[in-house]
């Protein structure tokens, strides 16, 4: 049982190790909160319990959220980029004409509408 001041005044009980991890990782638990030491009968900064050191270093190994700058949801975008192949340059292939769209150079595009002199 964990009796963790968060904030001053405000004091708050967590039952387990499980309940005060989540706690932590949700923010409601900070560097600036304190707990009880029963032992000692005295209050001790949160960052001297080796729970919180273990969460936090938990929470800080996590990925960041993904921001997501696309329509498509999270899962269809992965599938999108594992589902288009990487274009392959091929060594007879135009210098001018962008890699993967073979016959669409600006050269070719120009030279029909103006014409070969």
């Amino acid at each position: 049982m964990y009796f963790v001041e968060v904030a001053p005044g405000k004091q708050t009980v967590y039952r387990d190790d499980r309940e005060f991890t989540a706690a932590i990782v949700r923010g409601e638990v900070n560097s600036q909160a304190k707990i009880y030491h029963r032992a000692q009968s005295t209050w001790l900064p949160v960052t001297l319990h080796p729970q919180f050191r273990k969460a936090v270093a938990m929470r800080s190994a996590a990925p960041p959220p993904r921001a997501q700058w696309t329509f498509l949801r999270a899962q269809e975008a992965e599938e999108e980029t594992r589902a288009t192949p990487a274009p392959v340059a091929s060594a007879d292939q135009d210098r001018a004409e962008p890699a993967g769209r073979p016959g669409r150079s600006w050269r070719r595009v120009f030279g029909k509408l103006i014409g070969h002199h």
